[in-house]
């Protein structure tokens, strides 16, 4: 099981960029490699939720499944995320700094089949992609 954070500083109010992290629509504009999401139960962003999506990785269309297991607004969203590649509990918070809002994604990483052989690339593609999501999500938010 592997481990990993990542932060970044965005120069805008915690409840704007909290309402643009909790809308799952917008998760495919910044997280560069989800090219499908839906919720498939529940309701967005309650614990209980549930959702369905697929993700681009190394040339592979990786479906998954996620169940939202804690929310408070303008605060915390975690989440399970089930695939074939991997188990992963994904964290993203947020706090206000001066200036603007932190904002740190942390992952904790159980990989799987084929992934498991090669973990030391995947986890690094993985944080890879993690810091290039934040990038994104501050390009858009402060853009």
């Amino acid at each position: 099981m592997a481990k990993f954070e990542a932060n970044m500083e965005i120069k805008c109010p915690i409840e704007k960029v909290f309402a643009y992290l909790s809308d799952f629509k917008t998760w495919s504009k910044w997280e560069l490699a989800m090219s499908e999401i839906e919720l498939t139960s529940g309701e967005w962003l309650a614990v209980g939720a549930k959702l369905r999506g697929i993700n681009q990785v190394m040339n592979q269309r990786i479906p998954w499944t996620a169940d939202v297991t804690e929310y408070k607004p303008n605060e915390i969203i975690v989440l399970n995320v089930t695939s074939k590649m991997a188990l992963i509990a994904e964290r993203f918070s947020a706090e206000p700094v001066e200036g603007g809002t932190r904002v740190n994604m942390a992952y904790t990483v159980e990989l799987r089949g084929m992934a498991k052989l090669a973990s030391s690339m995947v986890m690094g593609i993985l944080e890879k992609q993690v810091n290039e999501n934040l990038a994104c999500l501050k390009g858009i938010l402060e853009g």
